[in-house]
């Protein structure tokens, strides 16, 4: 179904009713991403029927370019870009002529499997820099085909490298949400040097590149939507998987092809080995606390923090960050922040930390405080976590200090620099407006199961062996067609 996912949407129970609190309240892999499997030829056409001349000249072309693909030859290049163009061509007459039927399934691969193909040879042959385009030799000379972007909060100097999805397999992110289309769903890898910022200095995310060799004029008089706009030119369109969903062909809007959870999966591949020493001894860790961004800031969407809890790291996350960007209404309202700290260090000082950064942030990304979502931020916090958020959202005064010490900070003989820090972590100011809201996750439920939005439960609980002394279920409604999740956050009700 057009916008749909493919598989259904789980999300964390207990997130989604922090979220929908927000949104009705008034505001104040155990594998890496392989590349695609080998495939053969491609046949010329179903027995007894015509085959369009564009769809021979594909097929010639991509026999052309595998052969040349074997030989790591560079020329591989242009001919799976000569069968792109003619594919191209072939699914445009095949969409004008029988408009009501689906595109000429042989064309429909082709054009993917040449995609795919180009795109990793290309960079592997220096052809493709996906910062600015692709350049093809034709027998007049190169062709400069340039890199467009629709929808990202990246910028064009991010994409530093892509990566092509195939077939996968991953223990986390538990699922994977996968959206047929047009298009070839990536992996694109920013890289930094140093430390700064709120980004990791080896930071994927998604996108799906489509590969317009022209656009047919049949497309050109047609819709356009307003996130990509006409142009009579070759062009490399890099559109953000999340938010762009439908990409214009032949006068039609097509299916954006995605896939949202390859990126977590590489995180989840990739994350760091917990490091007892780091949860024993204070000041031992070579990872300091850090609040950082999914990705760049989004004005109005309201930031979600999530927060680990003891012998754990960010990516205890995954699971419900994946489920939460898969559900159109949550992630067109919702931008989500992490924050990963030492858990050998003082709550207190973790704590100070990020309230610091989460200061530094909103001055960061709205200095003029301009943004109403800076003032609505939520903060996820588990086990450890969740004292971390609750000393965010709370005030102290001098009640701290006054159970460790008998008498006033201010009559304490140090350095002021010690006496600054022990005020920052002992005597946190009141709460001002526009304070985070915090929702605490008990570590009974690190192991409840995720719900959809069907009537039909999908998944059951996994407790392990801790098995919480009264287990909850939501249940919901059904919802009527076409209305989002959100719309019935009232309608959810909890069974023991």
């Amino acid at each position: 179904m057009v916008g749909q996912l493919a598989i259904i949407r789980p999300v964390g129970r207990l997130l989604l009713a922090a979220l929908a609190a927000v949104v009705c309240s008034p505001p104040s892999a155990s594998q890496e991403p392989t590349p695609p499997r080998q495939v053969t030829p491609l046949p010329l056409g179903p027995a007894g029927q015509p085959t369009a001349a564009s769809l021979v000249r594909a097929q010639a072309d991509y026999a052309q370019a595998l052969a040349l693909q074997q030989a790591n030859h560079p020329g591989c290049v242009d001919y799976f870009y000569a069968a792109i163009s003619a594919s191209w061509m072939a699914l445009n007459s095949s969409a004008s002529a029988a408009p009501s039927q689906s595109f000429d399934p042989q064309a429909w691969s082709i054009y993917h499997d040449s995609l795919a193909r180009l795109i990793l040879e290309g960079q592997q042959h220096g052809r493709l820099d996906p910062r600015r385009g692709l350049v093809i030799d034709t027998a007049s000379g190169q062709l400069m085909i340039p890199a467009r972007y629709f929808g990202f909060s990246w910028k064009p100097e991010d994409f530093h490298q892509v990566a092509v999805v195939g077939d996968y397999r991953t223990e986390r992110p538990r699922h994977i949400y996968r959206r047929p289309g047009l298009g070839g769903p990536l992996i694109v890898v920013r890289y930094q040097n140093g430390t700064g910022g709120f980004l990791r200095a080896q930071h994927p995310f998604a996108a799906t590149a489509v590969l317009r060799p022209t656009l047919h004029s049949a497309e050109a008089a047609g819709f356009q939507p307003a996130g990509i706009p006409p142009d009579a030119g070759p062009s490399l369109d890099f559109c953000d998987s999340v938010t762009i969903r439908q990409v214009p062909l032949a006068g039609m809007q097509l299916d954006l092809a995605a896939d949202t959870t390859a990126p977590f999966a590489v995180v989840a591949n990739q994350a760091e080995q917990i490091k007892f020493r780091d949860l024993l001894l204070p000041g031992s860790s070579t990872n300091p606390a850090q609040l950082f961004f999914v990705e760049p800031y989004r004005p109005g969407r309201i930031p979600v923090v999530f927060i680990h809890g003891l012998l754990s790291e960010p990516s205890t996350w995954l699971d419900p960050v994946n489920d939460l960007r898969a559900v159109p209404q949550v992630a067109e309202r919702f931008q989500f922040w992490g924050f990963r700290y030492p858990t050998a260090t003082s709550l207190l000082d973790s704590a100070a930390v990020l309230r610091e950064q989460l200061q530094l942030a909103v001055a960061t990304v709205a200095p003029l405080g301009n943004d109403p979502a800076l003032r609505q931020i939520v903060l996820v916090g588990h086990s450890m976590g969740g004292l971390v958020s609750k000393l965010q959202v709370t005030s102290s005064g001098s009640l701290i200090w006054s159970r460790v010490a008998n008498r006033p900070l201010e009559t304490i003989v140090a350095d002021e620099g010690i006496k600054a820090r022990l005020r920052r972590d002992t005597q946190r100011p009141r709460c001002r407006p526009g304070t985070p809201r915090s929702t605490a996750i008990p570590r009974r439920f690190r192991r409840c199961s995720t719900f959809s939005a069907s009537t039909t439960p999908t998944t059951k609980p996994r407790w392990g062996n801790n098995k919480p002394r009264r287990s909850l279920a939501l249940q919901a409604s059904p919802a009527a067609p076409g209305t989002g999740l959100l719309a019935h956050e009232r309608q959810w009700r909890c069974q023991s």
